[in-house]
């Protein structure tokens, strides 16, 4: 039976088949060609070729960048001392006068400090470059200090007129290389009039101790120098202290004058002219 069934679907199948043949009809026109495939995967490399020539030699390369620098080294060792060099000068040394206008033939004082202790120093005025009088020299004592009194120039008559009317430069050179200098206005005549009620003090003290000088009278913001006449060995005036009136003319200064008991003439000289003096009184110390 089942013989029977597959036979008999052969003869269908074979039947439909040339039926299908029989009715087909005649080859249509050739289509579009399709599109591309996808490419292939790449084929495995080849053998390696021979090595080619060498090529020229290149430029060379910008050079690089500094390294860092290296520790530095060990100190070398101590090298001997040099010789000793010469002593040096005095640096600030500064002069200082009671007149800072004056005639040929005013008394003034002169003191400075800054000096080496015991140089000797030549006070002289320069007129111009070639006309130098030389005053005196003096002594600078333990600390430096010079203090010195002259009666005016007491030059010849053409060095005195030639000093006249002007600005004159007073100088003190040290024999160690010291240096000072300060201006001075020397005149033919003194012009300026001293304040007639300038006003100074009498003062008591103890040997050995200070004393405050109070002084009015005198000119605005005028240089003053206080002073006690003829009390030093030459016979000049034994300058303690120099200070500047207030707005007012009038000044306050402490001073230690270093004389012995005795009575006395203080004075305090203006740089404007301006005089004062009265009685110190010093005393046995208690």
């Amino acid at each position: 039976m089942r013989f029977y069934s597959k036979a008999l679907s052969l003869v269908i199948s074979s039947i439909l088949v040339l039926a299908v043949i029989a009715c087909a009809g005649p080859a249509g026109a050739a289509g579009s060609p399709g599109l591309p495939g996808e490419p292939g995967n790449p084929g495995n490399p080849g053998p390696a070729g021979p090595a080619g020539a060498q090529g020229p030699q290149g430029e060379p390369g910008l050079p690089g960048n500094p390294g860092e620098p290296g520790n530095p080294g060990n100190p070398g060792p101590k090298g001997a001392q040099g010789p000793a060099g010469a002593d040096g000068q005095s640096g600030a040394a500064s002069l200082f006068t009671t007149h800072s206008t004056m005639t040929v033939d005013d008394t003034f004082t002169v003191w400075g400090s800054g000096f080496n202790p015991g140089e000797p120093v030549i006070i002289q005025v320069l007129v111009d470059q070639k006309i130098k009088p030389i005053l005196g020299t003096l002594t600078a004592n333990a600390s430096g200090g010079i203090s010195g009194t002259y009666e005016g120039l007491k030059q010849e008559d053409g060095v005195d007129a030639k000093a006249q009317g002007g600005i004159r430069t007073l100088v003190a050179v040290g024999a160690d290389g010291s240096h000072a200098s300060t201006p001075v206005n020397i005149v033919k005549s003194r012009t300026d009039a001293p304040n007639v009620d300038s006003s100074l003090t009498s003062v008591t003290v103890a040997k050995g101790n200070s004393v405050t000088v109070k002084g009015a009278g005198f000119k605005a913001n005028e240089p003053v120098t206080i002073s006690t006449r003829g009390t030093l060995t030459t016979g000049g005036d034994s300058i303690w202290k120099g200070t500047d009136s207030n707005a007012y003319g009038a000044f306050s200064v402490d001073v230690k004058p270093d004389l012995e008991v005795g009575v006395y003439t203080l004075q305090a000289v203006g740089s404007h002219g301006s005089k004062a003096t009265a009685i110190l009184t010093i005393t046995e110390t208690k």
